[in-house]
């Protein structure tokens, strides 16, 4: 990626934070310590720690991404996309998948478009994909 897409964020390249966090407080906060600030600009976590109020854990320097159907019906979530606030928010947006295991982040920019999908797959099926 050669054109810059906002804030203090490097033009150069986008990096993008990959993690199964196995529903743990304690491996999303250890996470969230490690990512630091200005290393990435998302985060693609599965199976997030989801606690009181039906929320995930973050911080001051991440928006948090919920797939479209995230707090209906039965089960739980399984994706979730943490989105650097050093990316501005009209550079991103989120595109509508009727999941509880798929967030698509769209970023646009100079560069183009660029569709970021997450997804939560349960390796004793495909039925996500």
């Amino acid at each position: 990626m050669s054109a810059p897409i906002g804030g203090d964020l490097p033009s150069h390249r986008l990096k993008v934070w990959q993690q199964n966090l196995d529903r743990s407080n304690n491996n999303q906060q250890d996470l969230l310590e490690k990512m630091g600030r200005d290393e990435y600009q998302f985060a693609a976590l599965q199976e997030p720690y989801i606690g009181p109020g039906n929320k995930t854990r973050a911080n001051s320097h991440w928006r948090v991404v919920y797939p479209t159907l995230h707090g209906e019906g039965q089960g739980s979530t399984r994706a979730v996309t943490l989105v650097n606030t050093a990316v501005p928010t009209d550079a991103w947006s989120q595109i509508p998948v009727p999941s509880k295991d798929v967030v698509v982040v769209e970023l646009k920019g100079e560069f183009g478009t660029l569709r970021m999908v997450n997804i939560y797959n349960d390796g004793d099926h495909d039925d996500t994909l």
